[in-house]
């Protein structure tokens, strides 16, 4: 299920991700990392970025879940 809010779905610095959840680690373009904004955030000790792109992805996470319960 595709959140349709694209801005939502951009990971900062690499907008051709989509998935805010799921996608390519910053540092490493083939590894897979969970909540990639997040952890580029706190690899680079960004914690007010950090915490502003966890709630993006909890925010996205609510959406989707009132979309498959309706």
């Amino acid at each position: 299920m595709q959140c349709t809010d694209v801005e939502t779905q951009q990971v900062p610095g690499r907008e051709q991700y989509k998935h805010v959840l799921f996608g390519p680690q910053l540092w490493d373009g083939y590894a897979a990392a969970y909540l990639p904004a997040v952890r580029d955030a706190m690899q680079e000790g960004r914690w007010e970025d950090a915490q502003a792109q966890l709630l993006r992805a909890s925010r996205i996470l609510r959406v989707a879940s009132e979309k498959l319960v309706a």
